[in-house]
């Protein structure tokens, strides 16, 4: 720095809606299944004072945590200021917590694919009907497979040497 010189300090802050990577930008929207399925159109104000109308395509379905790209709807590049970055729009579908009895119906009659009577359900003694509970990713591994936990499949040796041992034959 020479005497004389301006020096700028740019402090570059956190925007409510957007996420800046280099001249591209990030921006997360929530849309219900609704809109998933049937479309949707959404004013999104962008950081230079523009309202971009951002809308899907006619028929096309919107799939939980997809990413969708707007070439041009990114901040503009270094010493190219009629070139700019893109703007990535990472979508959350939010889904009902139930369905009543007719919107089930509906959904039915209106979706593809198999019906319930339409796949064969297997029977026999070793079939078993189960139910399923909400959980979350962090429970998975939670039960330890290890052969030094505790299980059902422990052996009774009560003198504590844990039976006969095996060893493979060498030559």
């Amino acid at each position: 720095v020479l005497p004389g010189d301006v020096v700028f300090i740019i402090d570059q802050q956190e925007h409510d809606t957007f996420q800046r990577k280099g001249a591209d930008l990030v921006a997360e929207k929530t849309i219900t299944l609704k809109d998933a399925l049937t479309g949707f159109s959404f004013p999104l104000k962008h950081p230079d004072g523009r309202t971009l109308i951002v809308q899907s395509k006619p028929g096309e379905i919107v799939k939980p945590n997809s990413i969708k790209c707007i070439t041009d709807g990114g901040m503009p590049i270094h010493k190219r200021p009629f070139s700019k970055g893109r703007l990535f729009i990472v979508f959350r579908v939010e889904f009902p917590d139930s369905l009543t009895g007719p919107q089930v119906t509906a959904l039915k009659g209106a979706l593809p694919g198999k019906t319930e009577e339409d796949v064969e359900m297997p029977t026999g003694e070793d079939v078993e009907e189960v139910s399923m509970f909400d959980s979350s990713a962090d429970q998975v591994g939670q039960v330890s497979a290890s052969a030094a936990s505790e299980s059902a499949y422990d052996s009774e040796d009560e003198d504590g040497n844990g039976g006969q041992r095996v060893q493979c034959q060498q030559s």
